[in-house]
């Protein structure tokens, strides 16, 4: 039994407490499995919404539930398939590496200090400052990215280390 439900970050841990009273009353126990779904779907959401934010980010949604993004930077462009709906870690932690395999081959850094380029010698006009200021926010959307990559990740590992805690005890 797997429960979705959208809500915002600042209910999370309500929802999570109060989808763990309903398993307990509903099977008389607690799906360990639906809870690591629940947990990695929404990082993994996050991370497909960001990721959908930025403009040289195509997605395509397949009738399956899948969807395919075709990130381009660069002139250089590559093709990943997300699944929402996995429940097996492995395969939500293979999709993360995945992903910043990618993001590392379009040569988007982690942690990377934006530097911008020197001025024109003779001065700048509003459109070479609009142009510098699309730059900028491009770059920290692509650090954005990285850094909730990170979080989702950090967040299923924890899942899933409370779930192997929960099924040792």
């Amino acid at each position: 039994m797997l429960i979705r439900t959208v809500v915002s970050r600042a209910s999370w841990p309500i929802v999570l407490a109060s989808a763990h009273w309903l398993c307990d009353k509903a099977l008389g126990q607690w799906d360990s499995i639906a809870m690591r779904a629940y947990i990695g779907d929404q990082g993994l959401l996050r991370v497909l919404e960001q990721l959908c934010a930025i403009q040289s980010v195509t997605n395509e949604e397949l009738p399956d539930g899948r969807y395919v993004l075709t990130i381009c930077h660069d002139n250089v462009s590559r093709e990943i398939e997300i699944a929402l709906g996995t429940i097996d870690y492995r395969a939500q932690k293979s999709q993360y590496e995945t992903l910043r395999l990618i993001l590392t081959e379009l040569r988007i850094e982690e942690s990377a200090i934006y530097t911008p380029p020197p001025p024109p010698p003779r001065g700048m006009t509003p459109q070479i400052r609009a142009a510098r200021e699309k730059q900028k926010e491009a770059f920290h959307a692509w650090q954005e990215v990285w850094r909730t990559i990170r979080k989702a990740e950090k967040a299923l590992d924890v899942g899933y280390e409370i779930d192997q805690m929960k099924d040792y005890y």
